[in-house]
């Protein structure tokens, strides 16, 4: 389904005519909130009126000491009074614009949703062509009067100082009452309305200068437009930075292409140099294919399993013929896989898809119980790794400017109660500190080492996503090879890949272990914790860094 062209160059890309519902959404949120700013001043508008309280005495508004003589009004034949229409007009324009607009949503929107169907407009496309065309004519006619006559109110406002005169001071700041900002903040919302058009007009202007032979490749291929993006976001992040503490989060990040694998990636999505007109309506169409699509797949994996079942069900009774100790093997088998639980899956591969059944915890096993219950007991641990900045310094006197903390060597290997997690939480009184690692970066992540008295284990706890650092890791979701990381460890790497973010972190903590010796020496010959088992948890993004670093 095309895009509803308005003009030659001028399309609603990328939304289609039976799309325009969506627009109709934003367009009626936006005059919600404008809306959420007029009503007060209509209330306030109705209320002054009934009390007289819009009444000029002489020119003077209410807040000026003209106004208020000492001893009440002084009432003669040159006295004036007048009403305070300049705000009222702009407000009374305004009700009227947000219902026309209201109105014209609603048209639009019966149009694009009744008329037609996707592959057959029947006209549907002709309405809608005189409804936009009519809005950005005509029904920008009122924007346009609102932003000038707000400014001419302000700017008049300010120069007769608040409506009293030269070197006279109103009795109140009229510019500090809540209805004179809700009145500004109308007139602001109607000029970023009006905004979208002039830059929607340069940007076409600039597209079309730009677009030559010598600069179109370069320009508008989706490495260079997700290059532009990456800059942008790293402004965006830095941005960010100053609202977070720059000594806390964010002063690890430079701009220098840390997120080019998301804005590459979405640029690569978003390419509109194709000839391929796609608009919301086809890409909801192309879900729903693909919807049935993997539905037909999973039927016919379905089907290829009952097939395989009855097949065994066909071999299990001929072997009912044997004697009664393979009955009783047989029948042990099937009562132990009935205890399993599993689902079915599909699972790419190189020419499309395969079954996979992925088993998953059941209660009726004792082995999957027994897994449950380690979990929830190392499920703290991980919980904890987004506090540790706060307990090091409430519980064990850490500065808070501290990178890490570690025990020292004469109480190193004692289960000291000083160091006990106890102290923060009663349920942890079998986790003790060894080391913590507090510092923030794209590559440092805060993680500790703890011993678990009651598992007898030692545990590395590595902390989620929390900074902008971390964010920015995530977003670095392009795969990287673990041929040559599987080199430098010890196991196969070769076609295996991992998120290349998760790869740095990894890395770092790894390099960390290994610097700080921590591990080494709880598992030295004269560590009393050398037989204990080593458990690594994470959680968030960071939950398949254990299995790496394993």
């Amino acid at each position: 389904m095309p895009a509803l062209t308005i003009f030659k160059n001028f399309t609603t890309r990328p939304f289609a005519g039976d799309d325009l519902q969506i627009v109709c959404v934003i367009i009626g949120a936006w005059r919600f909130i404008q809306l959420i700013c007029l009503i007060p001043l209509v209330i306030n508008m109705v209320l002054r009126r009934l009390k007289g309280r819009d009444l000029n005495v002489n020119g003077y508004p209410e807040w000026c000491p003209q106004y208020n003589l000492e001893g009440g009004f002084v009432l003669d034949e040159e006295t004036t009074f007048d009403r305070r229409t300049f705000s009222a007009i702009f407000i009374i324009i305004s009700a009227f614009y947000t219902l026309v607009d209201y109105c014209w949503l609603a048209a639009v929107w019966s149009i694009a949703s009744s008329v037609g169907t996707p592959t057959q407009p029947r006209g549907r496309d002709k309405h809608l062509r005189r409804l936009i065309i009519f809005r950005i004519f005509v029904g920008n006619i009122i924007p346009i009067f609102l932003v000038a006559y707000s400014i001419l109110f302000v700017a008049n406002f300010r120069k007769t100082n608040s409506g009293c005169g030269e070197g006279v001071t109103p009795m109140w700041n009229m510019e500090d009452r809540p209805f004179f900002k809700l009145f500004c903040a109308s007139g602001v919302l109607y000029f970023i309305e009006l905004a979208i058009f002039p830059t929607i007009l340069w940007n076409k202007i600039w597209r079309y200068i730009s677009r030559n032979r010598f600069t179109k490749k370069h320009h508008y291929s989706a490495e260079a437009k997700g290059e532009r993006l990456t800059r942008c976001l790293g402004c965006l992040f830095r941005c960010l930075n100053c609202f977070c503490a720059k000594k806390k989060w964010g002063g690890d990040l430079q701009n220098r292409g840390e997120v080019k694998d998301f804005a590459v990636s979405l640029m690569e999505f978003m390419n509109n140099e194709s000839s391929v007109d796609l608009v919301m309506s086809d890409m909801y169409i192309g879900l729903k294919l693909l919807r049935r699509k993997q539905a037909e797949q999973q039927l016919e994996a379905v089907r290829e399993l009952q097939r395989c079942r009855r097949e065994s069900e066909g071999e299990y009774e001929d072997k009912m013929s044997q004697s009664p100790s393979s009955i009783r093997s047989i029948r042990s088998t099937l009562k132990k896989t009935k205890k399993q639980r599993s689902i079915l899956t599909l699972q790419t591969n190189d020419g499309g898809y395969s079954l996979v059944e992925k088993k998953f915890f059941s209660s009726s096993n004792e082995e999957d119980v027994n897994t449950l219950v380690q979990l929830r007991h190392y499920v703290p641990y991980a919980q904890y790794a987004y506090f540790f900045n706060l307990v090091c310094s409430e519980y064990f006197g850490v500065n808070d400017d501290a990178k890490r903390f570690i025990r020292e060597a004469p109480n190193f290997f004692t289960l000291d109660d000083r160091f006990s997690f106890g102290v923060a939480d009663p349920s942890l009184s079998h986790a003790f500190l060894m080391y913590i690692h507090l510092d923030i970066g794209l590559a440092a992540t805060p993680y500790g080492i703890l011993l678990d008295n009651d598992k007898k284990s030692v545990v590395i706890t590595i902390r989620g996503t929390k900074s902008l650092e971390e964010v920015v890791t995530d977003l670095q979701y392009n795969s990287e090879s673990l041929e040559r990381v599987g080199e430098l460890c010890g196991f196969e790497g070769r076609g295996h890949e991992s998120h290349r973010g998760v790869i740095t972190r990894c890395k770092w903590i790894y390099n960390d272990v290994k610097r700080q010796k921590v591990l080494k020496r709880l598992y030295s010959v004269d560590s009393p914790y050398r037989d204990w088992n080593l458990v690594v948890v994470g959680h968030s993004l960071v939950s398949n860094l254990p299995i790496l670093l394993v």
